[in-house]
Order: C-alpha cells, then structure tokens, then sequence
C-alpha cells in the first residue's frame, strides 16, 4: 500500500475530490478520484461513482465519479495498542443529554412516538494529522465494515467504518439489514441481550418489513432470524432482509428505508421532528447514505462510526437508540463504547 499511501498525500494537498474506500471482507481497496474541482450529483442513484449524501435528505448529496480510478491490494496488519485520550474527559454535557433522554421518554409514553436516536458530536484535538496510516489500521481493525476516507472541497475530509448496510441492489434481488441494539464484546463471552435491546431492535425489523410491503406490494419478503454481528470492540443484533420479484428504483428504496429506525426513530416523522427540535447541532453526513453504485450492483450503507476531520480536530459522531426501557447512565456508557470504533485507531 505504499503506493496509495503517497498518492494519498498528493491528492490531499491538491484538495481535489477523492475517496477510498474498501467493501466489508473485500480483498482490495479502490481509490476513485476527479482531476478537477467540478461538483458531480447522483440524486437518482444511478449514475456510476461513490455517493455522499447526508442525514438532512433536503440538503445537497455529492457524487465522485468512478471513470478515473486505481485498486490495491492489501492485508491486515498487527494493530500496536497506542496511548490515547480517555473518551469520558472528552464527552461533555453528560447531564444534558441524559436530560435529553428523559425528555424523549416522557414524548415516548405520550405515544408521540416509540422510539428516537439521540446523538453527539465529540471533538478530540488533534496533536498530529490524520492521515493514510490512520485509515489503513481502521482497515485493519474492522474487515466486516466499509471503511472509507472521503474528502472533497464541499464537504470537507471524513473518515468512517460502518457496519450498517442500507441496502444492496443486484438485479432485481435488494437486501438490507435491520441492526440495533449494543453491547461490548468480549472475545469468548457469549453476548446477555436484554429485553431492551431484543424489543429496539424488533422494532427497526417491523418497520423496514412494513415499509417495504406497504410501498413496493408486489415483492417477495424473506427475512433471516436474528443474529449477534460483531463490529470491533461492540456487538449489535441484526436481522438480514431479501426482497425480490419487482423492478424498483434504487431511489425510491433509500426513500422509504432512510433513515431507518436505527438512525432516526418511529414513527419515522415523529422522531425526526423531535430529532430536529432538540439535537440542537447539524448531523451533517452523520448517519447519511454512502457507498458505490455501479451498473451491475448498489452497495449503499448507513454513515456510522465516522467523523469528519478538520485542521486541529477530529469531529466523531456517536448515537444510541432511546425506548421505554432506556437508562440515562448506560445510554451514555453506550456512545463511549461507540466512539472507540474511531478513537482506538488513532
């Protein structure tokens, strides 16, 4: 990867749109680039490139074409433990939020809504840049996310390993995940999933199983039985969804899909109005769509565990879905659990 390395930095000090990105368990990293400054847009989702859009779907999406771009080998390497900062110094506001929570459940036993994702913004100062050696051992340290270093004079440089598919268009075969709810993982030790996280994350399957059915009838709906997946130093329950048998634009799925309730909430208005009111700062490309869309496939996935990256500081976004049985004090053990997806790489 030296190769990518030093085109890295010549195209970072070029300021010109570039992204590398790597599929999870692929093989290789691709690299595609512009030689201009010229704004490209894929509001259908069908012109070939990688896709940048964010949380806030009235806001503008970005698009690198994929006519100009490279692909390189790579292998995992061994990950040195480094001293870092410790996350609970840098999360601030702690009783603000858990008052944001309580908050939420007094909407949710209102019945305004069932469930909403609250998020923050956590600033870490940055004594050295971040630079290709930072994404190559997040490369290394999650092979089941894509892993993306994104930068472009619009939006600035962000950085990210998701492991939240949005859906995958192949044909006329799509496939999407429901995921939700958080626990550390301990390697060995089976994971206690409560009746709080098995009830958060059933209710993102019915409502991506509804809104498929109610808005696209005629498919053919197959859904797997819920599984732990593992992402890094975490672990959330997933449930894997097929639909087949129509022909549908990929727009139209990301319409009903995002944000999914692992993201945003539900009733999906509901909580976003709630989201918007009281988050009280810009997601930004936060818990956005990304990904490449080329003429035989989509693989468009959800922006989490990524943060943008600014001259002196390394903006990381963090969220946890709220319900009824939500706690305050283990809500907010659960977004530092969360920045360290970001955090153990640098």
């Amino acid at each position: 990867m030296r190769a990518a390395n030093a085109i890295f930095d010549i195209v970072r000090e070029s300021k010109k749109p570039f992204v590398f990105f790597r599929l999870p368990q692929g093989p290789q990293v691709q690299f595609y680039f512009q030689e201009d400054f010229n704004c490209h847009y894929n509001e259908n989702l069908e012109q070939e490139g990688f896709v940048f859009q964010p949380f806030d779907t009235s806001k503008q999406s970005y698009c690198i074409p994929s006519d100009k771009q490279m692909t390189f080998d790579w292998s995992p390497e061994a990950l040195q433990k480094k001293a870092r900062p410790i996350l609970a110094s840098r999360l601030e506001n702690k009783e603000e939020h858990i008052s944001l929570i309580s908050k939420a459940q007094d909407f949710i036993q209102k019945g305004e809504f069932q469930k909403v994702v609250l998020s923050k913004k956590v600033s870490i100062p940055l004594q050295n840049p971040i630079g290709f050696d930072y994404y190559l051992r997040l490369l290394s340290a999650y092979p089941d996310a894509l892993v993306y270093f994104w930068n472009h004079p619009e939006t600035g440089a962000w950085v990210g390993a998701t492991p939240e598919k949005l859906v995958t268009v192949a044909d006329d075969s799509y496939h999407t995940m429901a995921l939700a709810g958080t626990l550390v993982y301990n390697e060995g030790e089976a994971p206690n999933w409560t009746d709080k996280e098995i009830e958060e994350q059933q209710l993102v399957v019915t409502a991506i199983e509804e809104g498929i059915s109610t808005n696209f009838p005629n498919v053919t709906l197959d859904s797997s039985e819920r599984y732990t997946k593992k992402a890094g130093n975490i672990q959330h329950l997933c449930t894997d969804i097929h639909f087949s048998g129509a022909d549908i634009a990929v727009k139209d799925i990301v319409s009903v899909l995002h944000p999914t309730p692992a993201v945003g909430g539900l009733p999906k208005q509901a909580s976003l109005d709630f989201i918007h009111k009281n988050e009280a700062y810009d997601r930004h490309y936060y818990s956005g769509v990304l990904g490449p869309v080329t003429k035989q496939t989509k693989e468009l996935f959800v922006n989490l565990r990524c943060g943008q990256v600014r001259e002196s500081f390394f903006d990381i976004y963090v969220g946890g879905g709220i319900t009824a049985a939500s706690q305050g004090e283990k809500e907010w053990e659960e977004l530092q659990r969360k920045s360290e997806t970001l955090l153990s790489c640098l």
